[in-house]
């Protein structure tokens, strides 16, 4: 049994993406909104629905400071075993690159030459990490994102959707990089970075 922790769209991309490679494999959706109640993460509830030895995880949640919680959670309480990584048919992954256990890979990704993609990663449809780039664990990186080479990610960082990263920069843990943003310089820890919105309020006669 594969358990999926959460149930929003994102379990929903995961869910097409196990149907696309054909997986037989039987899955449970458990919502992250019940996560507060705490039956879910309770030991008892655990250990009388998880097999250590045939049961894997995959945490289903756009928030990586959440989904890194939410994995901490469960560590602390089963001997969990993350699943192998998903990756679509249609993406593209070049030599000694690797993606690590828990991570997720979408439709016609590109991942270039000696790119190391740790545990429990996002990486969006046609999105392009270049060359030589590291992704720390728990790292969500959206669609028709532009990573160049040798960039640096650091643990929790979320990369919003057509955002751009020029080559040789580190982007520090913790931090949050809003849709279309080009970033040009490195990024110090639990930082915001977003265009500025510039709306107008029109009058209704």
């Amino acid at each position: 049994m594969l358990y999926i922790y959460g149930a929003g769209k994102r379990s929903d991309l995961i869910k097409n993406l196990l149907v696309e490679i054909k997986s037989t494999e039987k899955f449970q959706l458990i919502d992250d909104n019940r996560f507060k109640s705490e039956k879910v993460l309770s030991k008892n509830y655990l250990l009388n629905n998880y097999n250590y030895l045939k049961d894997t995880i995959l945490i289903a949640i756009s928030n990586p400071i959440k989904k890194c919680e939410v994995f901490n959670i469960l560590r602390k309480k089963i001997n969990l075993k993350l699943h192998e990584p998903l990756i679509s048919p249609s993406a593209n992954i070049k030599k000694n690159s690797f993606i690590g256990k828990g991570s997720v890979i979408m439709d016609n990704a590109y991942i270039s030459q000696n790119v190391k993609i740790k545990r429990n990663c996002f990486v969006g449809i046609k999105t392009l990490i270049s060359h030589d780039s590291e992704i720390s664990d728990f790292v969500d990186i959206s669609h028709n994102v532009s990573i160049a080479g040798n960039v640096k990610i650091k643990k929790n960082c979320y990369v919003g959707m057509g955002a751009s990263v020029v080559q040789n920069l580190t982007i520090e843990e913790n931090s949050f990089i809003g849709a279309k943003v080009l970033i040009k310089k490195n990024i110090k820890k639990n930082n915001k970075i977003t265009l500025k919105q510039n709306l107008t309020r029109r009058l209704i006669k």
